[in-house]
């Protein structure tokens, strides 16, 4: 680490305990490459820490921010692996204009300001090495460029803020990542140039008649992206190569605040023996294909165990080899009261009828996506059932199960009266359907009374 170089020696001679305490902070979480490139950075370094101090000085002095609070969400001059860049000074120089304004107005302005000509993207550079001179100016990018480019401006003005993330959706495809602001002793939600504070993540769609409800988007985890490395994490895979990891552990800077959003239990999973007791052990959830992202707490004897694991939704315990996840067991379903249900196939049946091809969160959400070009009424009517897609009568569709690791074909039907009847069909068992061509449709889904239940 460092010696007693000149940025310690500085503040050594300040005595100004906070930036003494700041600076000390952040050379205990620097990796070598980092020390490398900030000791280049020394006059630039002082200066940051300085000015970061000097912005939230007097709630830290009245303790209405947590020192530990904000050496995790403002201090830090670099976010991600970007170039270091004086960001603060810049950022400050042009939202000054906000510093006696309400928390709620800072967000929607800033919002405002950076969101004028910019387009929703999958298909820019990544977000990690963008400093703030480049998310400035951007004008495409995913909601991971859009949270990070606010926290520069917010932290500039004495707010604690970083970014909390979903790696995917346990319901529907894909994943999102937002921002929270430390208020009154919690991180509030809000969506980088896009919505203010107390920002639903999971919500696709808000009716103004309160009667209806959409569906929202389940969390597989939600992890808060940190500047401290968590030391635990670092310390249970410590003999796993980063190749050897899903790409949600990329960076051990994270901590899991699953717990702050919902409804959760600790789950007990038993492994085959065949499974080494040094390999790390997950859950997975179904987004497009299982995808892990919730790693094992303890394993003993056997037995694998996980915190803070969302109620009532769908998991399927993994490891992770050459860039795949392998099952472990059964996938299972946790209740709302965390009981795991396994999807064994039963030797009973039962008859399944499909109604509808597609599960009404994706019709949703390519509703939203889409809504300019559609019927006004278009909500209304998917609620009710009535713009749904359907099954094609005439049309052959096939029904596969998961058996053995696998999806397995079980019987392949026309549609008829907008309806796909299945006759037998093993109970207990994860279902998906697929189209004349076997290219799977919607999502899996299991039966309840032999109506379908989407996870």
């Amino acid at each position: 680490m460092f010696q007693k170089d000149s940025v310690e020696s500085y503040f050594d001679r300040t005595a100004d305990s906070l930036c003494i305490h700041a600076y000390s902070f952040i050379k205990d979480n620097l990796t070598e490459e980092q020390l490398k490139v900030w000791k280049s950075q020394e006059e630039l370094l002082i200066q940051d820490i300085t000015s970061s101090v000097a912005s939230c000085r007097p709630l830290l002095e009245q303790q209405k921010v947590p020192f530990s609070v904000f050496c995790e969400y403002l201090l830090p001059i670099q976010i991600d692996k970007e170039p270091i860049e004086n960001w603060r000074e810049k950022c400050f120089s042009e939202f000054d204009f906000l510093k006696d304004s309400s928390l709620i107005y800072i967000c929607d302005t800033i919002n405002n300001l950076l969101k004028k000509d910019f387009a929703f993207s999958l298909k820019e550079d990544s977000y990690v090495t963008m400093p703030w001179s480049q998310l400035r100016t951007l004008r495409k990018g995913d909601c991971y460029h859009m949270a990070k480019s606010v926290l520069y401006p917010l932290r500039a003005l004495g707010y604690p803020c970083t970014v909390d993330f979903s790696p995917c959706w346990g319901n529907t495809t894909g994943g999102h990542s937002w921002n929270v602001v430390y208020v009154n002793g919690r991180m509030v939600p809000f969506m980088g140039r896009e919505k203010g504070i107390n920002y639903n993540p999971f919500l696709i769609y808000r009716f103004e008649d309160s009667t209806k409800v959409a569906p929202g988007r389940y969390p597989g985890k939600v992890y808060r992206k940190t500047f401290s490395i968590n030391k635990e994490l670092q310390q249970r895979f410590k003999s796993v190569s980063v190749a050897d990891l899903p790409p949600f552990l990329s960076d051990c800077r994270m901590k899991d605040v699953t717990a702050e959003y919902v409804s959760v239990s600790e789950v007990e999973i038993k492994v085959a023996d065949t499974i080494p007791v040094e390999e790390p052990v997950y859950l997975a959830v179904y987004s497009g294909d299982w995808m892990a992202t919730a790693y094992m707490d303890t394993c003993q004897k056997g037995i694998v165990t996980f915190k803070d694991v969302k109620n009532e939704m769908l998991y399927m315990p993994v490891v992770y080899r050459n860039g795949k996840e392998l099952p472990v067991n059964n996938p299972f379903i946790m209740d709302e009261k965390g009981g795991k249900r396994f999807l064994n196939p039963d030797s009973k049946t039962e008859r399944c009828v499909v109604s509808y091809l597609l599960p009404l969160i994706r019709e949703y959400s390519t509703a939203v996506a889409n809504k300019d070009k559609l019927p006004e009424d278009i909500f209304d009517r998917l609620c009710s059932g009535e713009a749904r897609k359907r099954p094609a009568n005439g049309e052959a569709y096939s029904l596969f199960y998961w058996r053995e690791n696998e999806w397995q074909y079980i019987d392949t039907k026309i549609a008829a009266n907008d309806q796909i009847v299945f006759p037998e069909v093993p109970q207990n068992v994860l279902l998906y359907l697929a189209d004349k061509d076997r290219k799977f449709i919607g999502r899996c889904f299991t039966l309840d009374n032999g109506e379908m239940v989407w996870w």
